[in-house]
């Protein structure tokens, strides 16, 4: 285990050399741009679909048939794609595996615990 450590601290260590006394180059620059290419994609994926923000939208959609009902607009296709979006937020609640993220253990941005399989969450549900 000590080694494990030592080798992390030289690897710190040799990175705070390169920031230090490393001149930037054209490839730094392109690192550098791909990695804030891929931050991006990231908070892209953080702004995943819940079964919660379908629901909110499919209620959102009923309010906004509400309100152009009585300005004499049709407003059927607004209530049946609510109704839908809401079946389907249903129907993902249950389906979609709960996530708990912010209980997960990390190392650097890893995950160090797997997610427990189906078989392993049934188990635990049946109490076996």
């Amino acid at each position: 285990m000590p080694d494990k450590y030592q080798s992390e601290i030289e690897d710190i260590l040799r990175q705070a050399d390169d920031l230090i006394f490393h001149q930037e180059t054209p490839e730094d620059t392109q690192r550098y741009q791909q990695r804030n290419k891929n931050l991006l994609l990231e908070k892209v994926r953080a702004l995943r679909i819940s079964p919660s923000r379908i629901m909110v939208a499919g209620i959102c959609l009923f309010l906004v048939a509400l309100i152009l009902m009585p300005m004499g607009v049709t407003t059927a296709p607004l209530v049946w794609a609510g109704l839908a979006m809401l079946i389907v937020a249903y129907i993902l609640f249950f389906i979609l595996p709960k996530s708990d993220s912010g209980n997960r253990k990390r190392w650097r941005g890893r995950v160090i615990e797997e997610q427990p399989t189906l078989s392993q969450r049934l188990k635990r549900w049946l109490n076996i």
